[in-house]
C-alpha cells in the first residue's frame, strides 16, 4: 500500500474542525517522514550477525593447533637429524663423522628410556603405557583426532614421505629397526646399498639406514657417501611437511 501523498492529507482533513486539522495534518506529516527514513528490510542477517560474525572471524580449533605444534616438532627432529648429517658428510676425519652420525641415529630412534625421537625403538607391550612417545606416535594420534583435511595431509604426509609403512611402525618397531639394520651392511658396495636402502618405506626410514651405516662406516670417504644421501632423504621428509598448509585446512 502505498504511503498517503499531500494532496490525501490536505482531503481528508478539510471537513474537520481547525484544531482537528491541524493534529490531523501533524500526525499525517509524521508518517510521511517516518515512511521515507525508513531503511530497507534486510533478510539476508538474523539480528546481531554481524555482530556475532565479523567478516574473517573464525572458530578455534584447539585439535588442530595441537596437530601444527606436533608436525613442528616432527620437523624440528628432522632437521637436528638432517643437520647432523651434514655435519657428517663434511667432516674431515672419520671419527667426527661417525660421532655426527650416531647423535643423527639418537634423534631418529634413540634409546628406550632416552628422550622422545622420531620413531620408535621398540614395540610397546600390549596393553602397557609408556613415558616415552615417539613423535610419530604422537602426530599420528592427533592428526585421527583433528580429522578433516588437516589431519588427512598430515596421515599422508608420513605415509608416502616420511615414515612409510605406519603400521610396522606402530605394531612392529622392533622388526623395523631389525630390518633397517639389516639393509645398512657397510660390506655392501654403495651401488647396491643405495638399491637395497631405496626399497625401505619412507624418506626417514632411508635416512635411518644411511646413519647407520656412516657409524659403521670403515673409512671417511664411505663414511661422508652414506651421510649425504641420509642428509638428502631427511630434507625430502622436511620439505614435504614444511609445505602443509595446516592452518587453511
Amino acid at each position: 500500500m502505498s504511503a498517503p501523498g499531500a494532496a490525501d492529507v490536505h482531503a481528508s482533513t478539510t471537513g474537520l474542525p481547525p484544531s482537528h486539522r491541524v493534529v490531523s495534518a501533524v500526525g499525517a506529516l509524521l508518517v510521511l517522514l517516518l515512511t521515507a527514513c525508513a531503511d530497507p528490510m534486510d533478510d539476508t542477517a538474523g539480528p546481531g550477525e554481524a555482530a556475532d560474525n565479523p567478516l574473517g572471524s573464525e572458530e578455534p580449533d584447539p585439535a588442530r593447533d595441537t596437530l601444527i605444534a606436533e608436525v613442528e616438532t616432527l620437523v624440528g627432529l628432522l632437521v637436528t637429524a638432517r643437520d647432523r648429517l651434514g655435519a657428517a658428510s663434511g667432516a674431515e676425519d672419520l671419527a667426527p663423522a661417525r660421532t655426527a652420525a650416531d647423535e643423527a641415529i639418537e634423534v631418529l630412534i634413540g634409546e628406550p628410556d632416552a628422550s622422545p625421537a622420531v620413531f620408535p625403538v621398540q614395540t610397546p607391550e600390549r596393553g602397557a603405557g609408556s613415558d616415552r612417545e615417539d613423535q610419530l606416535t604422537a602426530v599420528l594420534t592427533i592428526a585421527r583426532e583433528a580429522g578433516g583435511t588437516a589431519g588427512g595431509d598430515v596421515r599422508e604426509a608420513l605415509r608416502d614421505l616420511v615414515a612409510g609403512d605406519l603400521g610396522s611402525w606402530q605394531r612392529d618397531a622392533d622388526g623395523m629397526v631389525e630390518l633397517v639394520e639389516a639393509t645398512a651392511d657397510p660390506s655392501v658396495p654403495l651401488e647396491d646399498l643405495e638399491v637395497d636402502v631405496f626399497e625401505l618405506p619412507g624418506e626417514a626410514t632411508r635416512a635411518l639406514a644411511w646413519a647407520l651405516l656412516t657409524r659403521d662406516a670403515g673409512d671417511l670417504g664411505r663414511a661422508t657417501a652414506y651421510a649425504e644421501r641420509g642428509a638428502a632423504h631427511l630434507d625430502v621428509a622436511v620439505t614435504a611437511l614444511s609445505e602443509l598448509d595446516l592452518e587453511a585446512s
